[in-house]
């Protein structure tokens, strides 16, 4: 009986075509408010696969939610959490100063301590 069930299954185009996802299932989407100052929100991400130039491989990207001001600052993929929070201190924190809220994707480097 089993070998009937799977040789239909093998053939069927509605089997083949709808999957069962293994995916952890995705949590609720959360409404973020922005208040009307600036430098309340920031949203923060590394943009990496760059080539190489002056030791630098990747971008630490942070952005205003209010204003959309957009600051880059030059990093390794290699650089640890504290090399991370060095740079926030000395450059985005004389800019943004020190945020209510800090919306980030969930790497590693975010989630551990940041």
């Amino acid at each position: 009986m089993l070998q009937k069930i799977k040789k239909h299954c093998d053939n069927c185009v509605a089997c083949q075509t709808s999957k069962h996802s293994h995916e952890k299932p995705i949590g609720h989407l959360h409404l973020f408010l922005t208040l009307d100052e600036p430098f309340h929100t920031i949203t923060m991400d590394f943009v990496t696969g760059l080539s190489l130039s002056y030791e630098h491989d990747a971008l630490l990207t942070i952005t205003d939610k209010f204003s959309k001001v957009i600051k880059l600052f030059p990093c390794r993929t290699t650089d640890s959490i504290e090399d991370t929070v060095k740079l926030y201190l000395q450059y985005a924190y004389t800019t943004f100063g020190l945020p209510t809220k800090i919306i980030s994707d969930h790497d590693p480097k975010f989630t551990l301590a940041f």
